[in-house]
């Protein structure tokens, strides 16, 4: 993916990339970074007017996504296409990793603004969690020798990629996707596939 990114957009970029949470989604935005370029997170529950104007302010050319995607007035590309756009994976292709992502994020007031997080400042928050076991040993606690964590909360949201993603992520979790939001299905999910953590 990050290969043929890199042929097909070039590198150094911010790309957006829209769509809930699924393993594609985590697998095109480590696509992006690897290609040299940086993920703008497109927030799902803004308006498409006000989150083109986002893509307008970081020069977005690409939109990644897996099912579908509004109209943003500018190219767009899903997984399977990204996947096919060419053959063997060459062992030769290198380029450095982008360094940041940008998120946007409006409260209440749907006045843009974007907050733009490096690799050095997300590795601090990554190793914040030390200090916060010290107090709370629950949040690495295993059952039956394993991490669980139900990908309850949108990525494109900080909280739900730094503190759902990203931390357990760092401690070998594995993550548990959910059919549908109901909640006898949320129900059915933890018990079935033994979640530990939500």
């Amino acid at each position: 993916l990050s290969r043929n990114l890199s042929e097909y957009a070039g590198t150094g970029s911010y790309i957006g990339l829209y769509g809930e949470k699924c393993p594609e989604w985590i697998m095109l935005f480590w696509a992006i970074l690897r290609s040299g370029n940086k993920p703008c997170l497109i927030n799902l529950r803004q308006p498409v007017s006000f989150s083109k104007g986002i893509l307008d302010t970081l020069s977005v050319k690409l939109v990644l996504y897996r099912d579908a995607c509004p109209d943003f007035n500018r190219e767009s590309l899903n997984f399977e296409a990204l996947l096919e756009k060419s053959g063997k994976c060459d062992a030769s292709y290198k380029t450095e990793f982008g360094n940041e992502f940008a998120i946007s994020t409006n409260g209440t007031s749907l006045k843009e603004k974007i907050c733009i997080y490096t690799g050095k400042e997300v590795s601090f928050q990554l190793l914040n969690i030390l200090s916060m076991i010290e107090e709370n040993s629950g949040l690495v606690e295993t059952f039956k020798g394993k991490i669980k964590t139900l990908a309850f909360l949108p990525l494109y949201h900080i909280f739900g990629l730094e503190a759902m993603y990203l931390w357990y992520a760092f401690w070998g979790s594995t993550f548990v996707f959910l059919r549908d939001m109901t909640p006898d299905n949320i129900l059915y999910t933890i018990r079935r596939y033994e979640v530990t953590h939500i």
